[in-house]
């Protein structure tokens, strides 16, 4: 249970530092203005897969898709393990996508822009 909590708090903070040092804001959430082109297409498919509770495969499209040299589809990353993030470890896992799991896909991400010691 504390393990749950502290990875939890781990993955929480690793997202609101990444936010604040790519885009000099606490909140990762994408401006709605943002949500266009291909950035608009990865949220959609992630959000999509999110919605059926296919968690693992939501993850799976954003490692295939994300171009990391576009900052909206980053942000778009971000809100989505911030949202993952918030759901419950059962939640999590009947998705597919442990909390570890998360993290370690966060962490990949985290890893593209030098930040991989945030986890």
């Amino acid at each position: 249970m504390y393990h749950q909590d502290w990875l939890m708090r781990q993955i929480e903070q690793a997202v609101q530092a990444a936010a604040r040092i790519l885009f000099g804001r606490d909140a990762a959430r994408p401006e709605e203005s943002e949500e266009a082109g291909r950035a608009g297409e990865l949220s959609a498919g992630i959000h999509a897969r999110t919605e059926k509770g296919r968690l693992k495969e939501a993850a799976d499209f954003l490692e295939e898709t994300l171009d990391p040299s576009d900052m909206r589809q980053v942000k778009a990353a971000l809100d989505f393990y911030e949202t993952a993030n918030r759901l419950g470890d059962r939640e999590l896992a009947e998705g597919g996508l442990p909390r570890e799991e998360l993290e370690a896909s966060l962490g990949r991400l985290l890893a593209q822009f030098g930040m991989d010691a945030l986890l």
